[in-house]
């Protein structure tokens, strides 16, 4: 269970597949744990370890996450393991950490992936 006391303590993303005429396409999604505001949604062409690393960075400078303060935050990611002390060298840059837990990601991120399914009518 995750228990933030602020906005920005605890990120959550997740790689999810959204439906297209195209194919699915793969796309990474984070969560405020606080507020369950989905604050970046980030399509990639190509699934790959140099993309993994290059959206964590994208996230890590995104306005929605700069905007607040982040000191001492947590990412939790469910993907990326063979290539964690990598994140964990682009997340140090921006004062936090990084966590590779699928299962919590997957529990944590369940309801707002839901919600988020049905706004664009996916639901």
């Amino acid at each position: 269970m995750i228990n933030p006391s602020k906005p920005n303590e605890i990120i959550c993303i997740t790689l999810i597949y959204l439906p297209t005429q195209m194919g699915a396409v793969p796309t990474f999604v984070a969560f405020d744990q606080y507020s369950h505001y989905c604050f970046f949604a980030e399509p990639v062409e190509v699934l790959n370890e140099a993309t993994m690393m290059k959206v964590v960075g994208k996230l890590m400078n995104h306005d929605e996450f700069q905007r607040i303060d982040h000191k001492g935050f947590s990412l939790i990611v469910d993907f990326g393991e063979d290539i964690l002390e990598d994140l964990k060298l682009i997340v140090q840059e921006h004062e936090g950490s990084v966590r590779y837990e699928p299962e919590l990601v997957k529990e944590a991120t369940e309801a707002d992936l839901q919600a988020l399914f049905e706004k664009i009518g996916m639901g």
